[in-house]
């Protein structure tokens, strides 16, 4: 069964962005900030949507468990799986597909870091002023690697100028 799982996940997103190894299950069942632990079946690192789409659909046919996992930053065990599954990593999903300057968002894909956005609008937008509480020249690194969900919540990572 395992194996007909890890053919299937390598068919949608190829070999090379699909792990059932050790080390690579260690690294995602872990959380530096909360000191849990979990487990996990496999690693899967869709690079569009129609993957997420054809991996969540298998998960649930075959009613795996699945964990979205952002830039691998998380410090408070929300991407550690109980009950194994499928660590789904968006961090190939990073596209910036449009920043609207008059209505002030912009819409990316889920694996967009802060820092890569924050150089995406710099290039972009030189003189912009982005609005939030922050007033550094930056975000600290820490925050520069988030992927943006994580980033957006608190409302705390843009630059004010």
């Amino acid at each position: 069964m395992k194996n007909s799982i890890l053919r299937s996940l390598q068919g949608i997103v190829g070999e090379e962005f699909v792990s059932n190894e050790a080390e690579e299950l260690f690294l995602y069942s872990k959380d530096l900030g909360s000191g849990r632990s979990g487990r996990l079946d496999y690693v899967v690192v869709p690079g569009s949507v129609d993957e997420v789409q054809k991996v969540v659909k298998l998960a649930g046919q075959e009613k795996i468990p699945l964990t979205p996992v952002g830039a691998g930053l998380n410090l408070s065990g929300l991407t550690i799986s109980a009950q194994g599954g499928v660590a789904i990593d968006m961090k190939r999903m990073d596209n910036i597909s449009e920043v609207n300057e008059s209505s002030r968002y912009v819409v990316v894909e889920a694996g967009v870091t802060v820092g890569k956005l924050i150089a995406h609008l710099k290039k972009n937008l030189p003189n912009y002023v982005f609005p939030c509480r922050m007033h550094r020249p930056q975000p600290p690194l820490r925050q520069m690697q988030y992927s943006m969900g994580p980033a957006i919540c608190p409302n705390t990572v843009f630059i004010r100028r």
